[in-house]
């Protein structure tokens, strides 16, 4: 019997319903979980760091390891979490992140600065709540730690959100889509699509968006799922590390206010991004791995 055979063959939705299926499940177990330790032992930075860990391992990590095991005899194979990437990807990647932030950083300006018509004023109420909510979390994490907890902070949102995330939506659901098959831009785009939406942040659904292209190109054009999570583990930490600084009054301002309202900045920043991406087969080769 052929080794890359799965062990039961299932249909494309039977796939996707057992992966949001499972999914769901986890969610809801997560949730009373964290809601018990929260009337516990409240608010505190232990139990939010292991909230973090537990959505990540449990809810993301899970059900794409599950469903790997029926679609292949050799899951980690099919998750592309069996070959590390290359020096010049790795490149490309520190590159990219560094030309690319101005650019971001203008777009997630814009985004949070979209305002709705008078007459959806109360979807737009809900939406900012959603946001402030979102904020309120975050500032909860990130404000006001120690050295230690901004480690702690770095493993679990940098590290584990990179790794849960991207096994879930480029590792298992944007595979499937190009399984079906489907094109894989398209397939990239739909992944991308999901990502963002499962955040339930409006006021960053651009950005979040084309970060979750950019991870799925990431993927295709190294062969490699690892790449991805490195990507997005940086992108998390930087955010956290920034922060850190910024309190320490070691940097003037966060990384992420670089070129937000520099409209020259962001046009540099974009030109040199499509440069960069037009110049990765020097970074991945001709005839780079993909997804097969």
């Amino acid at each position: 019997m052929n080794e890359n055979s799965p062990l039961i063959k299932l249909s494309f939705a039977t796939k996707m319903l057992f992966l949001f299926s499972v999914f769901m499940v986890c969610l809801y177990l997560v949730t009373v979980l964290s809601s018990l330790m929260q009337n516990r032992f409240g608010v505190i930075d232990l139990v939010l760091n292991l909230q973090v860990a537990l959505q990540n391992i449990i809810v993301f990590a899970f059900p794409a390891f599950a469903l790997a095991v029926f679609v292949s005899r050799k899951p980690i194979h099919y998750l592309r979490l069996n070959c590390m990437p290359r020096a010049k990807s790795l490149l490309f990647l520190i590159v990219a992140i560094v030309v690319a932030m101005p650019a971001m950083n203008y777009i997630i300006d814009w985004n949070e600065s979209i305002r709705l018509p008078e007459s959806m004023s109360d979807i737009e109420q809900m939406l900012r709540q959603y946001e402030d909510m979102a904020k309120t979390t975050t500032d909860n994490l990130t404000k006001g730690k120690s050295f230690g907890g901004i480690l702690v902070l770095i493993l679990t949102v940098g590290c584990l959100t990179g790794f849960g995330e991207e096994v879930f939506f480029r590792g298992m659901f944007t595979r499937l889509i190009i399984d079906k098959p489907c094109n894989k831009h398209i397939a990239i785009w739909i992944g991308a699509f999901l990502f963002s939406l499962m955040h339930f942040q409006f006021y960053g659904f651009v950005p979040r968006m084309l970060l979750g292209g950019f991870f799925g190109y990431l993927m295709v054009w190294s062969g490699s799922l690892w790449l991805p999570i490195i990507a997005h583990a940086i992108n998390n930490s930087l955010a956290i590390v920034s922060i850190y600084l910024c309190e320490q009054n070691i940097l003037p301002v966060r990384l992420d206010e670089i070129g937000c309202d520099s409209i020259s900045l962001f046009i540099v920043s974009l030109a040199l991004t499509a440069v960069l991406i037009w110049q990765k087969d020097r970074f991945f080769g001709k005839n780079s791995a993909g997804i097969s």
